[in-house]
C-alpha cells in the first residue's frame, strides 16, 4: 500500500519511498533487503502478489447513539444503523425503525437508509419489527439469531439481500411495494406462516424461501421468477398458484413439498421460460407429480394425465418426467435435448424426426433392469451423446432396447443406439404403423459442424462415408 500523501507530495511512508517523480519503492514482501523502485503504472505487473484497491475511503461517519441505537451519520445527510443497544423505540416487543434521526449536537436531521451487517445480531426476541420508510438497504447477517415474530419491510427497499433475515424464525412477513428481488437464503429457516406481498414483480434467488410453511396471505401473485431450490424443504398448500409467474428456473421446485397428496405445479398463462431441470427433485415418496398448464399460456401445453410439457402446438417434447400412459400425441416430431428426466423407461414416439440429446441427463435404472422401446423401422439419426453414460454405468443392471423384428442389426450399428450392445431385443408389443398423414416430413442431418433438416420429398439420393474414426 502507499498513502495518498506519498503520491501527492512524494513523502516517505511505511510502504513506499520516493525516488524520482511518480516512482516509489515497493518491497512486495521480500523483507526490504533491496530497494525496488517502480512507477505506479508498473504495479499490476506483479499480478501474483499484489491486490490493488482504488477509490477506497475510510468509514468517516460521525457515530452517535440515539434512543438506544448506534448510528453512523454521513455527510450526505443519511444515517446507517450500526448497532442496536436496547432502543427506546421498543414497546411491548415492537421495534419501529425510524425514518430519520436528529443529531443532538449539530441539530441536523438524517434519513435512516441502511442497516449495517450484524447490527441486530443475537439481540433477543421482538414481537414485531417495522422497518422505516427510508430504509433502502439491509446488509447480510444483519439480524442473524434474533427472533422476530412479524417483519414489515420498507416500501423503498428494492432488494432483500442474501441471508439478511436467515435464522430469525419470522412467522409473519410483509414484503414492501418496490421489492424486486429476494436474495439467496434471505429467509432461510424462517417459518413464514403468513406472507403479504405488496410488490408485483418479485424474483426469488436460490433458497430464498427455504424451509417455510406459508398458509395465509395473497403472496403468490407477486412472484414473477422462481430460482434454484427457492422453496427447498418448504411445505406449500394445494392452493398455491403463482398466476403472474414468468420464469421457472433450474431446479426451482427441488426439495419442496407441493400440495397435500400427489405433488403438483400449476403453470400459469404468463410463464414464458421453463428450465429443463425446473421440476427435478419434485417427487414425493416416489409419487410422480402433476404439471398443469393453463390453456391460455401462449408458449406451452400440458397433459392432464401425465407430467409432461410440450410446446404450444405439441410438436416437441420439452420436459417429460414420466412415460405418457396413453401414448404420445401424433403431432410430436421432436424431443428436445435433456427433455427426458429421471429414468430411461420410455417409448419413443412413432412420429419422431429429431431426438438428439433427449436422454443425455438420464440416470441409471433404479431397479435391476429398464426398458426403452423404439417402434421405428429405421433408427432415428442421433449421436452417442444422446444417451448418458450413467444409464449404462452399473453393469449389474440391464438396460434393454426393444426394437421391431428384423431391425436389431440396424440399431446395433447405428450411432447412439449401439450403446445398448447385446441388450437390443425384439419388442414383444406390436405397434401398428401410423396411417399416412398430411405432414411435411423432414430428414434430420447431424455432423460435427452441421445440424440441419431437409424435406424428405426433396431428397434425391443418399451417400454414406466414414470419418477418420470409422463412423
Amino acid at each position: 500500500s502507499i498513502s495518498k500523501n506519498a503520491i501527492n507530495n512524494a513523502s516517505n511512508d511505511a510502504n513506499g519511498a520516493y525516488k524520482t517523480a511518480y516512482e516509489f519503492r515497493f518491497n512486495y514482501g521480500w523483507g526490504g533487503q533491496t530497494d525496488g523502485f517502480y512507477k505506479l503504472s508498473g504495479i499490476p505487473t506483479f499480478v501474483n502478489n499484489v491486490n490493488i484497491w482504488i477509490n477506497v475511503r475510510p468509514y468517516d461517519a460521525i457515530e452517535r447513539e440515539i434512543d438506544g441505537i448506534k448510528y453512523g451519520l454521513l455527510s450526505n445527510e443519511t444515517a446507517d444503523i450500526l448497532d442496536f443497544r436496547g432502543g427506546m423505540n421498543v414497546e411491548n416487543g415492537v421495534l419501529v425503525i425510524p425514518d430519520s434521526v436528529t443529531d443532538s449536537v449539530s441539530g441536523k436531521s438524517y434519513a435512516v437508509t441502511h442497516i449495517k451487517k450484524e447490527s441486530f445480531f443475537n439481540k433477543g426476541h421482538f414481537t414485531k419489527i417495522i422497518v422505516g420508510n427510508n430504509i433502502e438497504e439491509v446488509d447480510r447477517y444483519s439480524f442473524l439469531f434474533t427472533t422476530i415474530d412479524t417483519l414489515v419491510l420498507s416500501d423503498k427497499m428494492e432488494v432483500v439481500p442474501e441471508e439478511a433475515f436467515q435464522l430469525t424464525n419470522i412467522r409473519h412477513l410483509t414484503i414492501g411495494a418496490n421489492i424486486k428481488r429476494i436474495g439467496k437464503k434471505a429467509f432461510y429457516l424462517c417459518k413464514l406462516y403468513t406472507i403479504i406481498c405488496k410488490s408485483t414483480q418479485v424474483e426469488l434467488d436460490p433458497e430464498a424461501f427455504s424451509q417455510i410453511t406459508p398458509q395465509h396471505g395473497d403472496w403468490e401473485k407477486g412472484i414473477v421468477k422462481i430460482g434454484k431450490k427457492a422453496f427447498y424443504g418448504s411445505t406449500l398448500s394445494a392452493s398455491t398458484y403463482f398466476e403472474n409467474l414468468e420464469v421457472i428456473g433450474d431446479s426451482a421446485t427441488f426439495g419442496g413439498r407441493w400440495g397435500g397428496g400427489s405433488p403438483f405445479f400449476r403453470i400459469g398463462p404468463k410463464v414464458r421460460e421453463i428450465a429443463v431441470t425446473a421440476f427435478d427433485g419434485m417427487y414425493k415418496n416416489g409419487i410422480v407429480p402433476y404439471l398443469i398448464v393453463d390453456t391460455l399460456n401462449p408458449y406451452f401445453a400440458g397433459d392432464l394425465d401425465n407430467p409432461i410439457i410440450y410446446n404450444k402446438n405439441k410438436t416437441a417434447v420439452l420436459i417429460a418426467l414420466y412415460n405418457p400412459s396413453a401414448g404420445w400425441p401424433e403431432t410430436i416430431i421432436k424431443m428436445e435435448p435433456g427433455c427426458i428426466r429421471g429414468s430411461i423407461g420410455h417409448t419413443i414416439p412413432q412420429t419422431i424426426v429429431d431426438m438428439e440429446g433427449a436422454f443425455k441427463d438420464c440416470d441409471g435404472p433404479k431397479y435391476s433392469y429398464a426398458e426403452l422401446t423404439c417402434p421405428l423401422l429405421v433408427p432415428p439419426v442421433i449421436t452417442d451423446a444422446t444417451f448418458s453414460d450413467a444409464i449404462f454405468a452399473d453393469e449389474s443392471k440391464h438396460v434393454y432396447l426393444q426394437v421391431p423384428p428384423g431391425t436389431e442389426e440396424l440399431y446395433a450399428e447405428a450411432p447412439g443406439w449401439r450403446k445398448f450392445g447385446e441388450n437390443i431385443v425384439t419388442m414383444y408389443q406390436e405397434f401398428e404403423p401410423l396411417p399416412p398423414q398430411d405432414l411435411n416430413y423432414q430428414m434430420v442431418v447431424h455432423s460435427d459442424s452441421l445440424h440441419t433438416s431437409v424435406p424428405v420429398s426433396e431428397v434425391q439420393n443418399i451417400r454414406m462415408s466414414e470419418n477418420a474414426s470409422g463412423e
